[in-house]
């Protein structure tokens, strides 16, 4: 993966679509109203999901947009999957947990993701906190688009590079707005209070770790009381439940990809007991880690013998 930051030069961040006064020579005409919010780049990157890549659900404090450019696989986010493949784009609002995966060793997903501070897409009345279009009729233009502003990022030291990259997303935005399956409108982010983005980054940070009430409300400075209300409204969960989530979603993950035992994931991950871990995994994943096991070797061994099949034709 190779990540690109939008910075100018000056060191300041760009994206804040500036006003014509600022670029000089510029007859510009923005594509938003004056009472649109202001919206800024924060990076680009462009990945391709590897074997070795570890997917693990998260959340950022900005809005993000994936286009894929090849391959297939799905995108997880509140509890819900969809199946994505090329020039499928999927638009994930801030502080929503997502991630995704490739489902064909041989056609793994490549993307370009964009990460976008000042926006939140409405979805309308049954508002997932994400969306999915596939643009194979009209993958031209974003295409085009999409890959102008990688190729604007890796050459150094161009002038007006914050000017072209954001005139550059307006058309994506336009295009956005113009396609009828997306259905959305644009509207200020709901921004997480820094107290609870703060026990959000403590908690990623040191799930394996013992972690307890008491010592996140000490990080956050707030009464114990107040910040578990308060992380609760902003992220939908307890902060506890919040946790126990994701030490679940390591040990599916070492499930899937390890022969340790049981006892040793869940040592590993942070667990007080073995029980605890059971009764845990069985509460949020719905069957127990010992048949969660056998369901994934079983999975595993129905794709070896679909690719042996496949090559022996």
């Amino acid at each position: 993966m190779r990540r690109y930051d939008f910075r100018d030069d000056s060191g300041d961040e760009a994206g804040a679509i500036p006003p014509e006064s600022e670029i000089p020579g510029s007859r510009t005409h923005h594509f938003f109203s004056d009472s649109t919010p202001r919206f800024k780049l924060l990076f680009l990157s462009k990945s391709k999901f590897e074997n070795d890549w570890h997917s693990v659900p998260h959340t950022h404090f900005f809005s993000e947009m994936f286009y894929v450019m090849n391959g297939e696989g799905q995108f997880f986010a509140n509890n819900h999957t969809v199946d994505i493949n090329s020039d499928s784009l999927v638009i994930v609002n801030a502080n929503v947990e997502h991630t995704e995966i490739s489902t064909h060793s041989e056609n793994p997903l490549e993307y370009i993701v964009l990460g976008i501070e000042g926006l939140q897409f409405d979805f309308g009345p049954e508002d997932r906190g994400f969306s999915v279009a596939y643009y194979r009729d009209a993958k031209m233009e974003m295409r085009f688009l999409f890959l102008a502003l990688l190729h604007e990022m890796r050459k150094p030291g161009y002038a007006f590079k914050k000017e072209y990259c954001q005139n550059v997303l307006n058309l994506i935005m336009i295009n956005i707005m113009r396609h009828k399956s997306m259905g959305i409108s644009i509207s200020p982010p709901r921004k997480a209070c820094k107290e609870c983005a703060r026990v959000k980054e403590y908690i990623d940070q040191n799930m394996k770790n013992n972690i307890n009430l008491d010592q996140l409300a000490k990080i956050a400075h707030l009464n114990k009381y107040y910040m578990s209300h308060t992380f609760t409204k902003t992220y939908g969960i307890s902060p506890i439940n919040y946790l126990l989530e994701k030490r679940i979603e390591e040990c599916k993950h070492l499930i899937d990809s390890t022969d340790l035992s049981l006892s040793q994931i869940s040592s590993i991950v942070g667990f007080s007991s073995s029980s605890y871990f059971s009764q845990s995994f069985k509460r949020i994943v719905k069957i127990s880690p010992r048949e969660y096991r056998r369901r994934v070797k079983t999975a595993s061994f129905r794709r070896l013998s679909r690719d042996v099949a496949r090559h022996t034709q």
